[in-house]
């Protein structure tokens, strides 16, 4: 598994969509994967490079990110 770099957890979504963009400017970032809640329920998905493939993979690593908060926060 690829090691997860956590960014911190943003004030505002466009904190975090500041940070994918300088790590696409940089040529870091090669795939992306999103999904916001919206104020009437509903769900909006985005991808960006990313075939079926990679979007599971992508989505498997923010599980494990997911776990792994969980883990940390009950360890105390």
């Amino acid at each position: 598994m690829a090691q997860i770099i956590r960014f911190p957890n943003a004030s505002a979504i466009s904190d975090s969509i500041r940070d994918i963009t300088e790590l696409e400017a940089s040529g870091r970032a090669v795939s992306f994967i999103g999904a916001v809640n919206l104020a009437d329920g509903s769900v909006a998905t985005v991808w960006a490079n990313a075939d079926g493939g990679e979007r599971m993979e992508l989505i498997g690593h923010l599980q494990a990110d997911v776990m792994m908060s969980m883990v940390e926060a009950n360890l105390e």
